[in-house]
């Protein structure tokens, strides 16, 4: 008996790799833990867009990706995390739905975070807390 996993049974995280996503998550990294130089290249890193809060991504372009990576993520999220579809299911009218869009962006980057974190802690928080809680809230509106 073959006991190979099947790797279509688990769908990799849709990770922001677009080139204004990029930069604006590198620009938000060397805002945080670059050099005096490069900080002061960035200026207010206050105006600098973050991707967890789209009305932040004044650009079309960069809010374009932002909208295209949350959508892949809410694809990736009901495959991935929902086991009963009447008790968690991201709706597709999500987009509609200011409150949606503002949770939703906050839970992608938070998985992001900790995707490419070196430890899986903020993962099994992700897993324990944000996961539960966004549902609560998701049912609960």
């Amino acid at each position: 008996m073959d006991r190979t996993p099947d790797k279509s049974l688990v769908w990799t995280f849709p990770t922001p790799n677009t080139p204004l996503l990029a930069v604006a998550y590198r620009d938000l990294y060397l805002a945080a833990e670059g050099t005096a130089q490069q900080k002061e290249m960035l200026g207010d890193p206050a105006l600098l867009p973050r991707p967890w809060d789209p009305a932040t991504c004044q650009d079309p372009l960069l809010r374009q990706e932002v909208w295209d990576w949350l959508e892949e993520f809410v694809v990736w999220f009901n495959r991935e995390y929902v086991w009963d579809p009447n008790a968690g299911m991201i709706p597709s009218c999500w987009p509609q739905h200011p409150h949606l869009v503002h949770e939703i962006a906050v839970l992608a980057d938070q998985r992001r975070r900790a995707g490419i974190a070196t430890t899986s802690d903020l993962l099994e928080d992700w897993h324990r807390y944000a996961v539960p809680a966004f549902i609560d809230r998701m049912k609960a509106a």
